[in-house]
């Protein structure tokens, strides 16, 4: 009979006649009663720890009349070092309590790590069931009080939006129509948190099509959109699929792309073909291909809100028609359906423009805050969650969010 103790980097080994003789033994040696209590506990034992073991009981056997069952009964008996440690190491820190790294206190360090890692994943497992049923709730919401818009352009057949559909919707894809005929795509411009990006999917589900995106940054290659090769072979991207099969492709933070992989867009999108460099693939632009880019600014380059922004050249900014997106009130009504609330943070965010402050209040900040709200999170503690702990200290006061005493009780 063997038996298997799981080790943290591969099975070791403890056979029949070592396991017998941590079960029997009652001697005085701390650390083999350190391996007695893991193995009696089913703890890991590792390579090192089953061959000081196997160690121990062989000099025990070379002992002429050693009885193998107690180590105080043999206390001249002479040991191989082990791996780790020597046995004059061993005997000194027991006798040592201040002498560091035993065998037995290692493995209650072990322990008190594994116990104290455990602790916080527990922790963290609540803090994200918490915060999952504020964002269920919230949904629930939202699906709840949604309609289902019907949507029909010529030809289109009709599609069917599961919720609530912006207002711009439809008059958005008439003039993706029209200027899919003259060579111009869409160029969404708005705040942050404005709903471009769902916007994007409501136009991809209205017209029954497939959806995805990428979100643009200083130093992305065009392999974010051509895919790449791996050691495996070549990995495809959204943007090839889309291209030659159909479907809406959402480039977001588009006034952040780096401006090498727009010249490559730019060749794509007014070709309406393009030779794949990672295959050599010709790829034809399929008809019912569309491109979206989104944006916090008409690519004019960085203001004193959105700072990391790129000056795009004119080649770039002339594929494009540009809709602004203003924050969807009628949404954030159904997100939040306290009126009180919202009057409240809409007020706020209304002081925010007036002062052209760089900080925000979003419609996924404004159904954070419900959110938390009523999930039992007092009003200030929400707000701080939802978007005002990184403010500078006093703009929530002076835009009249809350008052100075209340604040100063949020712990964040």
């Amino acid at each position: 009979m063997t038996f298997y103790i799981e080790s943290e980097y591969k099975m070791s080994q403890v056979t029949e006649k070592q396991g017998d003789f941590l079960r029997n033994y009652n001697g005085e040696n701390k650390f083999i009663l350190s391996l007695k209590a893991q193995f009696l506990r089913n703890a890991t034992l590792t390579d090192r720890q089953v061959s000081y073991l196997g160690t121990f009981i062989k000099n025990m056997e070379n002992k002429p009349g050693s009885k193998t069952v107690s180590i105080e009964e043999t206390p001249s008996v002479e040991m191989e070092e082990s791996p780790l440690f020597s046995l004059e190491e061993l005997e000194e820190s027991a006798s040592n309590p201040k002498k560091k790294a035993t065998p037995v206190l290692d493995n209650i360090e072990e322990t008190l790590r594994n116990i104290a890692a455990q602790v916080v994943a527990d922790t963290m497992k609540q803090a994200d069931s918490r915060a999952n049923a504020i964002l269920a709730r919230a949904e629930k919401l939202a699906a709840t009080n949604s309609k289902v818009m019907h949507v029909k352009l010529g030809n289109l057949e009709v599609k069917k939006l599961t919720h609530e559909a912006h207002p711009q919707l439809a008059e958005i894809i008439t003039a993706m129509e029209i200027g899919k005929q003259r060579d111009k795509m869409l160029w969404l411009v708005g705040p942050t948190g404005s709903g471009k990006t769902t916007l994007a999917k409501q136009i991809s589900e209205a017209k029954g099509l497939n959806f995805g995106h990428v979100s643009y940054s200083m130093g992305a290659s065009e392999t974010w959109l051509t895919g790449r090769q791996s050691p495996v072979g070549y990995i495809s991207a959204p943007f090839v699929e889309l291209y030659k099969n159909g479907g809406v492709f959402l480039g977001d933070e588009q006034d952040s792309a780096d401006s090498n992989l727009m010249v490559f867009l730019n060749a794509a999108l007014g070709n309406g073909f393009f030779t794949n460099p990672q295959t050599g693939e010709e790829l034809k632009m399929h008809k019912d291909f569309y491109y979206i880019a989104a944006a916090n600014t008409f690519g004019s380059g960085a203001n004193s809100q959105y700072t990391g922004r790129s000056r795009l050249d004119k080649a770039t900014l002339d594929r494009f028609f540009f809709v602004s997106i203003d924050y969807n009130e009628k949404l954030e009504a159904m997100l939040c359906p306290d009126s009180k609330l919202l009057k409240v943070l809409h007020k706020a965010r209304k002081k925010l423009v007036e002062r052209n402050a760089e900080q925000i209040i979003s419609t996924r900040s404004i159904s954070f805050a419900y959110g938390a709200i009523s999930a039992g999170f007092p009003k200030e503690k929400a707000f701080h969650l939802a978007f005002a702990e990184s403010w500078p200290k006093g703009l929530a006061e002076e835009i009249g969010l809350f008052s100075k005493e209340s604040s100063e009780e949020i712990p964040f």
